[in-house]
């Protein structure tokens, strides 16, 4: 047989075995990113208590590694929606993020039926290949409906911010200009992120209400001791 020429099974298998490899090198470093970025975002987490600050960090690295752009809202007190990041890999574009989180900010609860699902249920969202004809169907506002279609987004994951069985907020991620599509693996990693984040958040709030509760007390005391003191004077 001639030596140049390779029967059909035999290149099948070779071509087989060259994309296994390939499939390999290309998880190992997934794998390697994933870490990478599970790790600068830990850093960045635990490096201060200013966390609304620290979250804006955070959004910024996750463009456009992980997203075309990002949102982060937390849950008031009064159950509306505080935008308190808004990053987009075209800044060009950043001005519509911002004024999607005002729209959401004065609008009632009910009327962001996607994430206000994903914050009563505790379960993220994920849709890997989002279109505008599927958006009209939830999406009543008619400025939303023009942000939604300005911004594009081809695929999108919605994840609760959960701490000790609290909601905090959600996350928003979304590509759009890259093409790129997510998966149930990007989920996965998009949960961990997150739940580290808002066990950031949860920890930096109880630091600052037993820091107020401290220093109430310390005034406290430090009225009562005056007031002892007074009487202490007068009775002599």
């Amino acid at each position: 047989m001639n030596p140049s020429i390779i029967p059909s099974d035999v290149a099948a298998t070779a071509a087989a075995n060259d994309l296994l490899e390939l499939d390999v090198l290309q998880q190992g470093r997934r794998v390697h990113d994933v870490r990478e970025l599970l790790a600068e975002t830990g850093a960045l987490l635990s490096s201060s208590l200013e966390y609304r600050e620290i979250l804006r960090e955070v959004a910024e690295l996750l463009v456009p590694r992980l997203a075309d752009y990002c949102m982060l809202h937390l849950l008031e007190s009064d159950g509306r929606y505080c935008q308190i990041a808004a990053v987009h890999r075209d800044p060009t574009k950043i001005p519509l993020l911002e004024e999607l989180g005002r729209i959401r900010r004065s609008m009632p609860e009910e009327a962001n039926s996607i994430m206000t699902g994903v914050l009563e249920t505790a379960r993220p969202v994920l849709t890997s290949a989002a279109s505008y004809k599927q958006a009209r169907a939830f999406i009543r506002d008619p400025a939303m409906l023009r942000l939604y279609r300005q911004l594009n987004p081809g695929s999108y994951m919605i994840v609760p911010l959960r701490a000790r069985g609290q909601t905090l907020g959600s996350m928003t991620l979304a590509m759009s200009v890259s093409g790129r599509r997510y998966t149930a693996d990007d989920l996965t990693v998009t949960e961990q992120l997150v739940g580290r984040a808002a066990l950031a958040i949860d920890n930096a709030r109880l630091f600052v209400a037993e820091q107020a509760a401290r220093q109430r007390a310390e005034r406290l005391q430090a009225i009562t001791a005056a007031l002892s003191q007074a009487m202490t004077q007068r009775e002599v």
